[in-house]
């Protein structure tokens, strides 16, 4: 849709990969495919674009991924394509960026874990009315760097209820580590709700 708006008409294969969408009663762009060939047909018209692409490292399908990309940085376009990749630096992302010859950008690592700290204690004399420095510490190490684990695992710690200090303390202790185990917390934590916000979540989420 960002893309349509610089676009002075729909491309006539983009129009067609509609169409046929359409008669297979396909409402919805769910085929990565015809997403990759849809941005292809887009930016080939495009005088000049920047496109960002956010967290590749969430991307569980890889392969995938890596094959969407091959064929859309080697899209031959009539101006000029500037591509922004985040991810945090996970080893085949980097070794498929570097054989691009993709530039790196690293934030130091001593910056980013000051913004975690300085977002945690927020956080925590904010939501959560505490100040205890060893927890923000604690979670702060504990993040790797990863903001997404950090916000997700605040948000079920505001939802626990927790009182005080030593009950916080016992309860980082159980945490489960990486985002995934973030996603099984929360999915059990909403599993505790009312039926109605279980029904909200599962529009939401599909």
């Amino acid at each position: 849709l960002q893309l349509l708006t610089h676009s002075e008409s729909i491309p006539d294969k983009v129009q067609r990969l509609y169409e046929e969408d359409v008669m297979n009663h396909c409402f919805k762009l769910n085929d990565a495919k015809v997403a990759v060939e849809v941005v292809e047909a887009l930016i080939r018209q495009a005088i000049r674009i920047h496109i960002v692409v956010d967290g590749l490292d969430e991307c569980q399908d890889r392969p995938g991924l890596f094959d969407s990309f091959n064929r859309l940085l080697e899209a031959k376009t009539y101006g000029i394509v500037k591509w922004f990749f985040t991810s945090r630096p996970e080893h085949d992302i980097r070794a498929y960026m570097r054989k691009h010859g993709v530039t790196e950008i690293e934030a130091p690592r001593d910056s980013l874990m000051e913004d975690i700290r300085r977002y945690v204690a927020d956080q925590f004399e904010g939501k959560l009315n505490h100040n205890c420095k060893a927890c923000i510490e604690y979670w702060t190490s504990e993040s790797e760097g990863n903001f997404l684990w950090v916000t997700l695992m605040l948000r079920i710690m505001d939802g626990e209820d927790l009182t005080c200090e030593e009950e916080i303390e016992e309860h980082l202790k159980k945490f489960p580590k990486g985002l995934t185990g973030c996603y099984m917390r929360s999915l059990a934590q909403l599993s505790k709700r009312p039926e109605r916000h279980q029904q909200l979540a599962r529009r939401i989420f599909t």
